[in-house]
């Protein structure tokens, strides 16, 4: 096999709508190259960054809501076991985990997803819209 130019890739990656629809069914795209999507209605944003300058992760998720955001279960509805569990279940299908694939602690520089620094110039902050999401899964 030969690679003719840098740009170039052997192939094209798979997209991958979140919400997901059936989670069981990600088993199936691992290690493949997957270019994440946000489905109808639904825009990718960034919603855990707590990990990021420890072990260069965070969570990516789709929300439909106007202000970008994921809520906690009883922020918008009152304490109930079933519902949490639908609640758990839903954010299970919007969710990914964007790592670093380094098995560091405290990389210097951060950089998000291995590619792109993170530092005082370029930020990420919990809300910011992830328009590009391409890497294995």
């Amino acid at each position: 096999v030969t690679k003719t130019g840098a740009a170039e890739r052997f192939f094209d990656p798979v997209e991958l709508t979140l919400p997901v629809l059936n989670v069981n069914k990600l088993e199936a795209l691992q290690s493949m190259l997957v270019s994440v999507q946000a489905g109808s209605g639904n825009t990718v944003v960034v919603s855990e960054y707590y990990n990021l300058d420890r072990y260069g992760e965070f969570v990516a998720c789709a929300s439909n809501d106007d202000d970008g955001r994921l809520y906690q279960f009883t922020a918008r509805n009152a304490p109930d076991e079933t519902d949490y569990a639908a609640h758990v279940v839903d954010l299970n299908s919007k969710c990914l985990t964007i790592d670093d694939n380094l098995s560091t602690q405290n990389p210097n520089p951060v950089k998000a997803g291995s590619v792109y620094p993170v530092d005082t110039a370029s930020t990420l902050r919990g809300g910011s819209e992830v328009t590009t999401l391409i890497g294995p899964l």
